[in-house]
């Protein structure tokens, strides 16, 4: 359109089904003088009494795949601005998702449409030429949902840096955020999922260099769950003053609202040095720690992986014997503990050493 501005059309389309196609024949044997008013009663009728032999049969019955779902999605960017160390874009994505449920053997079918607006952003800028950022932001709505924790509202935003402050230094960073809603009255469902990371490279000299990450992660879903309690007639329900699951009851004692959350640490750093031109040698740590929350329904329930540590130790050494010809010895050492309280099962613990030599031929 422009030097600085151009319009970006794309276009998808997918369907598939999940067919469950069977033939099948019913033959029915009748035994003689018994109906409904007539019951089969010993000594007259009994298991051993034959049936009549004249047996009556429908012929195969096919049913129709179960779900046979078709989405099209059409996105329209335009590119706002371009110059040598800026640019831009927006753009709207609307998406048409059809998922059909076939119910029975006639036909009868159930078509669930989704609707889909999707408002996009992003932008891309290298103010110096050792710095470079990138943000996408993306917001939608959509008509309804398929399952109860679908969102009605969804939300992402990405973001990037990286920095060379020196040839032998590259850090960067960057962030990951998703979140949805879906506060229909029966649904009441909030979420999100927002990721965080840290990383160093750094190698001043040929003889070492060291590696360094970080990652923090946050992850979190609110529901209300209920138990729905229908004893038989005649028997009292299981928790007194149960109520149906159709409404939000607040004095249903089946009814809760549901959180869980988890919170995941992640560092590692590797250090590599060379003692002499043919020697290589590389350590190395790597932690996970997690830690989460859950609803509990049984108090002698440990908490099992909700809380965890898990260590990756290493070190390794390459002695290149020829050219072409490298020796390489490496150990791991694997621990997984689980930090809850110790109840009818203890907290898991596992460890392993691994040790790993080979020979390298290169050509």
């Amino acid at each position: 359109m422009s030097k600085h501005l151009r319009p970006i059309d794309t276009f998808y389309f997918w369907a598939y089904r999940i067919p469950e196609n069977f033939a099948a024949s019913e033959i029915d044997n009748n035994v003689p003088g018994i109906s409904n008013s007539n019951p089969c009663r010993p000594p007259s009728c009994s298991l051993l009494t034959p049936p009549s032999g004249d047996g009556r049969g429908d012929g195969p019955d096919s049913r129709p795949p179960v779900v046979q779902p078709e989405s099209q999605e059409k996105s329209d960017r335009v590119g706002l601005g371009s110059v040598d160390n800026f640019r831009s874009a927006a753009g709207l994505r609307y998406g048409h998702r059809v998922f059909t449920h076939f119910l029975d053997f006639k036909g009868d079918v159930d078509q669930f449409p989704i609707n889909e607006y999707t408002g996009l952003i992003g932008f891309w800028a290298r103010p110096t030429p050792t710095l470079r950022l990138n943000l996408d932001l993306e917001h939608s709505n959509y008509n309804q949902n398929i399952t109860r924790i679908s969102p009605r509202k969804e939300g992402r935003y990405r973001a990037q840096a990286n920095y060379t402050p020196r040839p032998w230094a590259i850090l960067g960073a960057s962030l990951n955020i998703w979140q949805g809603s879906n506060r229909d009255s029966l649904t009441n469902f909030g979420g999100h999922n927002r990721n965080y990371s840290f990383s160093a490279s750094l190698a001043p000299r040929e003889r070492y260099g060291l590696d360094l990450a970080y990652n923090y992660s946050d992850l979190r879903q609110n529901a209300p769950i209920c138990f729905n309690d229908t004893p038989p007639t005649g028997v009292l329900p299981v928790v007194a003053s149960a109520a149906s699951c159709a409404a939000l009851d607040a004095n249903n004692p089946l009814l809760n609202q549901a959180s869980y959350q988890n919170t995941s640490h992640f560092g590692m750093a590797t250090l590599m040095f060379k003692p002499v031109k043919r020697v290589t040698t590389q350590v190395g740590y790597s932690v996970t720690s997690v830690g989460s929350k859950s609803p509990l329904f049984n108090s002698l329930q440990p908490d099992s992986a909700l809380h965890y540590n898990y260590r990756q130790p290493l070190a390794s050494v390459g002695i290149k014997l020829r050219r072409n010809l490298t020796w390489n010895a490496g150990w791991n050492y694997y621990q997984y503990n689980e930090e809850s309280f110790v109840g009818p099962t203890a907290a898991r613990y596992f460890h392993a050493n691994n040790v790993t030599v080979s020979l390298r031929y290169s050509f």
